[in-house]
């Protein structure tokens, strides 16, 4: 390698230096954190809060919490990364791998319990259905009317011996 080349392989590595209303310094060093003993932070009437110098920095909003990388400087002007959640045609929710997402050893009558996407009003928590053995979906109840969500599934299925939900009365769902 030349010695131009070598030089031009040097300047790709280096910082190229802070955009216009970006500092040099890191959001860590901004916010002066030292360890994990003290982990609220205060700035330009944010609030901040980091487990350590190398923890990913929590920033409370009134609509959000924003996690910022501590290693570089606060960039108000850089578009946010979106999350949703992906659905098959059916409405049932979809792994990372874009796999129906069933929750593990829970049952009702041999069949699976799937996430739906559909949400509980008011809430992250989702809606859980079954899959009978003929593809038909069906929704489980208590007795009371209150639809079950996921968490009420691994709540109940961690409450009995083998993850078979029809042994529990409390339950209504209309599989045969």
């Amino acid at each position: 390698m030349s010695s131009e080349q070598h030089e031009n392989e040097e300047k790709k590595d280096q910082d190229p230096g802070p955009t216009p209303g970006q500092s040099h310094r890191a959001l860590a060093d901004e916010l002066g954190i030292e360890d994990i003993y003290d982990p609220m932070f205060g700035k330009d009437g944010k609030v901040f809060c980091t487990a350590g110098r190398d923890a990913p920095i929590a920033e409370f909003t009134d609509d959000f919490l924003i996690l910022h990388p501590p290693q570089i400087p606060l960039d108000e002007s850089s578009a946010g990364e979106n999350f949703s959640n992906q659905c098959d045609a059916r409405g049932i929710l979809l792994d990372e791998l874009g796999q129906p997402k069933k929750i593990p050893a829970a049952t009702y009558k041999g069949c699976p319990i799937f996430f739906l996407g559909e949400q509980k009003p008011g809430t992250y928590k989702h809606f859980a259905t079954v899959i009978a053995h003929d593809g038909s979906m069906h929704a489980l109840y208590f007795e009371q009317g209150h639809r079950l969500t996921t968490q009420d599934i691994y709540e109940l299925r961690n409450r009995s011996n083998d993850g078979e939900l029809s042994s529990f009365e409390e339950i209504v769902c209309e599989i045969d």
